[in-house]
């Protein structure tokens, strides 16, 4: 008995060995960056993403799950009858986002058909949305993740052709404030999602000056048990196709949707940057408050309605002292039905930032390496013990 205890113990050790084993293989393919520094917005003009629309609004959601991989990941619905679903809500974009799969348009009822996946096999949430790539990326790091190695998927992601969204950050701190201050290469942050509202990591994000803008989803997985129908993306596009929609999104010209009940009773008419103000707002539905919200997540004003009316249109003018000193602002308009998030409005030279947001990180050479030894040196110990564990005689007294 106390020979084969001995053997089950050296069993179960070596298996706990040879999981650390192959998980180092694969933490010992890390690069690490040398990431530019918080470089915030200045200049004397701005750049805003609203001034002057009038294109058509479209109705979209680019984050939600249907079945897949035989029913191994979390999904309830037939991609046909997910995207039903939205479409006969008025929905023009109905993407399904599956862990590494992307749906085809055989299987897809949205009015727009775009490629879109969720990157993400580790235990962590640190996951990506890869919108319109030309395949999956399947590598990952499976437990913790440090910035440089979430850098490496955002880059493997843009390498495959897709635009990337940082997903539900704040959820399980999959990306932490630190991180999206300092990543980069990447285009969106989804903050609005119904596990976690992440407005706090995109200030993060745009207070380090990356001109990101953000995207509202559901992030559904079951139409009927799940909170469904309640978060997207108004798109104001030049036309109701895929590179109508992805051009307004890269250029911002979108504000995401939070409806408690699932109606919106708000609809953004208006948001120009005239003189010395930030802007004169037009905001249609019955008001109760708009936000003005800046740099570190803070609230700089708040503008208090009776929700009585049809709409609002307010100036927000912001003492000349401090007008100068502000990198961005951006807004929220609530009703008591829902929250409209719009994208900022950002200092520039001539129209132009620093475009910090768009650059590859440096690879550092020499810490690269020094992980990359230090995780080497952990598989070799791993190699001597297993081989001393099977090699030792049973202790004798």
């Amino acid at each position: 008995m106390k020979k084969a205890a001995i053997v089950f113990t050296k069993l179960i050790i070596s298996i706990v060995l040879a999981v650390i084993f192959f998980i180092s293989l694969i933490y010992i393919q890390t690069t690490v960056y040398t990431f530019p520094p918080p470089t915030p917005f200045s200049g004397d003009s701005l750049i805003n993403p609203y001034q002057n629309i009038d294109n058509k609004i479209y109705k979209c959601n680019f984050h939600a799950h249907s079945k897949a991989w035989k029913g191994i990941t979390n999904g309830h619905n037939s991609a046909q009858e997910l995207t039903k679903a939205y479409k006969d809500k008025g929905y023009t974009v109905a993407g399904v986002s599956n862990y590494h799969c992307i749906t085809d348009s055989v299987n897809s009822n949205s009015l727009v058909y775009i490629p879109i996946y969720e990157h993400g096999i580790n235990i962590f949430k640190s996951h990506l949305l890869g919108i319109e790539p030309r395949k999956p990326s399947y590598f990952d790091y499976p437990l913790w993740q440090n910035t440089s190695q979430k850098q490496q998927i955002i880059n493997d992601i843009r390498n495959n052709g897709g635009l990337v969204t940082i997903a539900h950050p704040k959820f399980m701190d999959g990306h932490t404030l630190e991180d999206m201050a300092q990543l980069t290469n990447y285009q969106f942050v989804e903050v609005l999602n119904h596990y976690r509202i992440s407005d706090e990591y995109w200030d993060a994000a745009l207070t380090a000056g990356r001109l990101v803008y953000g995207i509202g989803n559901d992030d559904t997985h079951d139409i009927n048990n799940e909170p469904t129908f309640r978060m997207w993306t108004e798109v104001f596009a030049d036309t109701p196709t895929k590179d109508g929609i992805l051009d307004a999104l890269v250029k911002g010209k979108s504000y995401m949707v939070h409806a408690f009940n699932g109606n919106c009773d708000l609809l953004l008419q208006r948001m120009e940057t005239v003189g010395d103000t930030m802007g004169i707002l037009r905001v249609n539905g019955p008001v109760t408050s708009i936000e003005v919200w800046g740099v570190s997540h803070s609230l700089l004003q708040e503008h208090i309605f009776d929700g009585t009316g049809s709409g609002v249109e307010t100036e927000f003018h912001v003492p000349h002292s401090i007008y100068k000193k502000l990198p961005y602002i951006r807004i929220v308009a609530k009703s008591k039905n829902c929250a409209i998030y719009l994208n900022p409005i950002v200092r520039s030279v001539n129209g132009k930032t620093s475009g910090v947001e768009r650059l590859v990180p440096e690879l550092n050479a020499l810490h690269t390496w020094f992980y990359r030894l230090c995780v080497l040196l952990v598989e070799v110990l791993i190699l001597l013990l297993f081989l001393y564990i099977w090699h030792l005689k049973p202790f004798k007294r």
